[in-house]
């Protein structure tokens, strides 16, 4: 007995011997192959995220002036984050400057980007563990409000409340960038 694996733009197949063929995605046999190595390996599988994870730390452990909540962003985190005040023009220009953790990809974070940081049950200030440097204030997101063209989003991080704001006012800035999805790449 054999199986052939045929994949078109429509499915895949799945041939047992010469007659009997099964239709089955590419996800569904992913998802069997995963159950099955996860059943009969458990200890190799474990000791493979494992080792994933001890070399993700460490990549991430050699940058200084960064936090990572999630997978998909690196998160500036020094003083300038309590320290400064910009507009919203002037935040996206410092932003695009912003030179950290040898990358110069940084930018003004978007409205549900910076509302991840908040943590509702802490307050003054309002967010994350991971975060050493927050000011009990409002932080500019680049979402533009719909309401008011002159206007952007911002994130208070003293109760973390949110709204809208003339531009030319001066709020704190965070920046942030996406980290590759390339393998080996943050």
């Amino acid at each position: 007995m054999f199986f052939l694996l045929s994949t078109n733009s429509y499915s895949t197949t799945l041939q047992w011997g010469e007659s009997t063929q099964i239709g089955i995605s590419k996800k569904e046999i992913n998802q069997i192959i995963n159950q099955y190595i996860d059943k009969n390996y458990p200890d190799k599988v474990k000791a493979y995220y494992e080792e994933l994870r001890e070399i993700k730390l460490q990549k991430l452990n050699k940058y200084s002036g960064v936090t990572f909540v999630s997978d998909e962003l690196m998160w500036q985190d020094t003083k300038d984050n309590v320290n400064l005040k910009y507009s919203s023009l002037e935040a996206k220009i410092y932003c695009k400057k912003l030179y950290l953790a040898s990358k110069h990809d940084w930018r003004l974070p978007n409205y549900s980007e910076l509302l991840s940081l908040i943590n509702y049950y802490r307050f003054e200030p309002a967010t994350l563990n991971n975060l050493d440097y927050v000011s009990s204030s409002k932080y500019w997101s680049i979402s533009l409000s719909i309401s008011d063209y002159s206007a952007n989003w911002y994130v208070d991080f003293n109760y973390g409340e949110t709204g809208v704001d003339l531009r030319s006012n001066k709020n704190n800035v965070r920046c942030v960038r996406d980290i590759s999805k390339e393998p080996g790449e943050i």
